[in-house]
């Protein structure tokens, strides 16, 4: 609004400040233009020295000039000395001018303004949004149940070849760290064994079809796992000479009391090779959903 202000002051005091002739200024200009025009009598010039080539040629193009400004009486030597007067009409117009470009840059400097202010409303509107959202979901998973998977004991197995007893069997342990119960829909398991870099798109699952009730800190067997029988020969052949290691990867799909309608899931990954006396757990692997 400041400046739009200064502007419309600045053009004002331009336009009052323009000088504007006066009729006896406008006399004296009209004696001095009259008294500058040439005499045709003017006396016959005395002998000069012979001038160059240069001199000759400025020389004939004046002579040139002031020939075709005698022969032709409509050309007029014309020399602006002062402003015309601005009738009111004029004035009236100009002053409407300087007031629609001041409307119109205080218009713009409003909209920008404007503008500046949504984009901060919104910004704001999307913070609050967002804020509420997480503390809504902080709600829910303070409340909602947690599954947590862990490898029991071991359990023995048939003995194998040389008599001895296989321990490669253990019970899948399911716990709800939750506050509310938690509905156990199925227990999947995957394993394969890798040399390299783990791909869990290339494992295959199998369903233990686990259906039962679990409430908050309550901890059962949701089924067992063999290591021995989730791999082949070759594949033990490969682990037991350390160019392989046994990877299982147990999932848990559940629900809960508080958002019964969403699927929620914990998968927990294990890995098994000769050097260790049991399966190992991988935490860079745990996913809860």
């Amino acid at each position: 609004m400041r400046i739009g202000v200064t502007i419309f002051a600045a053009l004002t005091i331009c336009l009052v400040s323009t000088p504007r002739p006066s009729p006896a200024n406008q006399k004296t200009a009209d004696n001095t233009q009259q008294n500058a025009q040439p005499n045709k009598h003017v006396a016959k010039p005395s002998p000069s020295p012979t001038p160059s080539t240069s001199e000759d040629a400025t020389q004939n193009t004046a002579n040139q000039k002031s020939a075709d400004i005698a022969t032709n009486p409509n050309v007029h030597a014309i020399r602006i000395v002062s402003y015309p007067p601005r009738s009111a009409g004029e004035t009236v117009a100009l002053l409407c001018t300087i007031l629609l470009t001041v409307a119109g840059v205080i218009g713009i400097i409003v909209a920008i303004c404007t503008l500046r202010t949504l984009e901060k409303q919104a910004e704001a509107a999307k913070i609050s949004a967002d804020a509420a959202k997480l503390n809504a979901q902080a709600v829910i998973n303070s409340e909602r149940a947690w599954i947590e998977i862990d490898l029991g004991a071991p359990e023995p197995e048939e003995p194998d070849e040389n008599g001895d007893d296989d321990y490669s069997r253990y019970s899948i342990q399911v716990e709800n760290r939750g506050r509310t119960v938690a509905h156990i829909k199925d227990c999947l398991i995957g394993s394969r064994a890798f040399g390299g870099e783990i791909r869990f798109e290339e494992v295959g699952y199998r369903s233990l079809r686990v259906f039962s009730l679990l409430g908050s800190n309550q901890r059962r067997s949701a089924g067992t796992v063999s290591f021995w029988d989730e791999f082949s020969r070759d594949d033990w052949a490969a682990i037991q000479s350390e160019t392989k290691s046994a990877v299982v990867r147990i999932t848990v799909k559940y629900r809960d009391a508080v958002n019964a309608s969403e699927s929620r899931e914990t998968s927990v990954v294990f890995t098994w090779n000769a050097r260790n006396e049991r399966p190992e757990r991988m935490p860079a692997f745990d996913e809860y959903k």
